[in-house]
């Protein structure tokens, strides 16, 4: 127990690089002495620190054959979430054992046990994940009244990002958009429910309202939370000239921190409905010449928009 406690504190507080958190990792390659709460912590803790595989692998195991009987939500929850990050790590997908073997009705669950477990699901694309993100959608519906607006938005993001075409996506993103509050809410959680609101085709004018009002507070927004919003508000296909007007009074200044990937999603934005920007085409074109900056798909929006605004990209 007191070195699950550990692993969980050095996790939670982010050390990584401490002569204790090499000792307490070695500790933790003993997962048979432990009880199933504490392989739950343990896991989700050894996962946050980046432990090597054969450990995490080790401890994923053990945690599958003794499931986790008596245990509450939270640790059900960040128990699944360790054992789908460590298989997104070896590049694999959630099998059905490795939800089964953790046997979890989800209908006593709190909002926030809720919302982990969608999280812990949205890197999968397996069959199983689809089926689980359902269940949660399909429990959380008559239950939003009790979410938080970070709740809101996530659950809605994680359901439209995993399962837009299933027709209780699109009643839980519709619902939480509706008690999401018009103003007052964090930059990520706008992006999140404005993306998903996006994705489920259900956007309405309650959602343009919130999206004016987040506008006066762009400069506060991340760039990934900026590139997300002018994302959504794209997709949507609603030309609002006031908006994409504060995208580019403030994107110019806000991406220069950002990835390519998120300079590229913000020029895509502006092209797709065809709002000229000299300065955002400028600044991804500019972004060009450091092509590490771009994965495939940002290179590929980068051009697009380039091209779609009949700009020659730069040379080199």
């Amino acid at each position: 127990a007191d070195v699950a406690n550990c692993c969980w504190s050095l996790s939670a507080l982010r050390v990584k690089d401490h002569p204790l958190t090499s000792k307490v990792l070695t500790m933790c390659s003993k997962p048979a002495e432990f009880d199933p709460r504490e392989t739950a912590e343990t896991l989700a803790g050894v996962v946050r620190l980046g432990a090597d595989s054969e450990l995490v692998e080790q401890l994923a195991g053990h945690l599958l054959a003794v499931g986790l009987e008596g245990t509450n939500p939270v640790m059900r929850t960040n128990a699944v979430w360790a054992v789908a990050t460590a298989r997104v790590q070896h590049g694999l997908v959630l099998q059905a054992t490795d939800v089964r073997l953790l046997p979890w009705d989800v209908r006593p669950a709190s909002p926030q046990a809720l919302v982990m477990f969608a999280w812990a699901l949205v890197s999968q694309r397996g069959t199983v994940a689809k089926s689980q993100l359902a269940e949660i959608g399909r429990v959380s519906v008559p239950r939003l009244g009790e979410f938080s607006p970070r709740d809101l938005a996530s659950v809605a993001w994680a359901a439209s990002k995993v399962i837009p075409e299933q027709p209780g996506t699109t009643e839980l993103v519709s619902r939480a958009a509706s008690l999401f509050p018009v103003s007052g809410s964090r930059g990520q959680d706008c992006a999140n429910i404005t993306w998903a609101v996006a994705s489920a085709s259900c956007f309405t004018a309650g959602d343009l309202l919130r999206v004016r009002n987040s506008v006066q507070e762009l400069h506060k927004f991340k760039p990934q939370e900026l590139a997300a919003l002018a994302w959504a508000m794209a997709t949507t296909s609603q030309v609002e000239p006031d908006i994409f007007a504060a995208f580019e009074k403030v994107g110019t200044d806000v991406l220069r921190k950002g990835s390519g990937f998120e300079v590229a999603t913000l020029a895509w934005a502006f092209a797709k409905v065809a709002v000229p920007s000299p300065s955002i085409m400028k600044l991804v074109n500019d972004r060009l010449l450091r092509v590490a900056d771009f994965d495939t798909r940002g290179m590929a929006n980068a051009v697009w928009a380039i091209a779609a605004v009949d700009m020659a990209p730069v040379d080199g």
